[in-house]
């Protein structure tokens, strides 16, 4: 039943906040420049403003959606501190500054992974997943992987995970609950590879679905991003489904992706995908290669 998936769901949420101990961000809040798994990032080299340049351990935090689900994060993460003062560069609890006395902002949240909720809208939006195969570009923890292993009949569910801290965790949680999403075909139903996407073509181009959530934007210099961005569309083919959170319009417009002005080479969207579901709640979207 789907509660006793959830429940599995669960144990494997619980196994994953216990392995990760408080390196990456994962456990607990922490500075946005702290989303990899003890290795650089790139995020003041990116070149452009996207959805991370203006984020700092004050304005923002990093607290993983998965793992820490809005109705469980005051007593996962009783000691949050979700508001922030500009005039004082303080975190707090509080709607007004202890120190200045002015009123707080609230602290921009940054998760890599995909909440629940988001998921299940995913699910329900991509139907039938029956003998096709899920390949998740960035799969981090992977949690699309064990969500999409329990929650549907998909014939296998590939990760590709360019930091082997994380999909070291995730192999983990893989042997471990391996009997839970062995649906009898005598193959490894769920893998994850750790290397970069541009080592994993056949992967991608072996897929029914591809499901990326911006994994391009914070760990890459812009014009690597674009790099990435034309290997993806060359990688796909007529038929496919790429859901993107936020959308692909959105994403290659903040990378300049759609502008001649800005890209050597830009992307025309109407000539690669037509959208075919687009969630306004959940900000992401499946769209159908052409």
């Amino acid at each position: 039943s789907r509660s006793n998936l959830m429940e599995t769901l669960d144990r494997v949420r619980a196994f994953l906040r216990d392995a990760v101990g408080n390196i990456g961000g994962l456990s607990g809040a922490s500075d946005p420049n702290s989303l990899t798994g003890g290795q650089e990032s790139s995020y003041d080299q990116r070149g452009s403003a996207g959805a991370f340049y203006d984020c700092d351990a004050v304005n923002s935090y990093v607290l993983d959606e998965f793992l820490y689900p809005d109705e469980e994060r005051s007593l996962l993460v009783p000691d949050l501190e979700t508001m922030y003062c500009p005039a004082c560069k303080l975190t707090t609890d509080r709607r007004k500054c202890k120190r200045c006395k002015q009123h707080t902002k609230m602290r921009s949240q940054i998760s890599c992974s995909l909440s629940i909720a988001t998921l299940t809208e995913m699910n329900t939006a991509l139907g039938d997943l029956s003998e096709q195969t899920v390949v998740d570009v960035g799969s981090r923890l992977g949690n699309v992987l064990f969500y999409f292993s329990l929650m549907t009949w998909a014939k296998q569910l590939v990760g590709i995970e360019m930091d082997p801290f994380f999909s070291e965790l995730a192999g983990r949680a893989i042997n471990k609950f391996k009997y839970e999403w062995d649906i009898g075909t005598g193959e490894e139903r769920v893998v994850v590879h750790t290397g970069d996407v541009r080592k994993h073509k056949e992967d991608l181009q072996a897929a029914d679905v591809i499901i990326l959530f911006n994994p391009f934007e914070h760990l890459f210099a812009l014009k690597e991003a674009h790099e990435l961005w034309h290997f993806i569309r060359s990688s796909s083919h007529k038929g496919q489904r790429i859901v993107t959170v936020p959308p692909l319009r959105e994403i290659l417009g903040t990378a300049g992706l759609l502008d001649e002005s800005s890209a050597d080479v830009p992307i025309v969207l109407d000539e690669w995908v037509s959208t075919v579901y687009s969630s306004e709640k959940h900000n992401f979207a499946v769209q159908l290669v052409l």
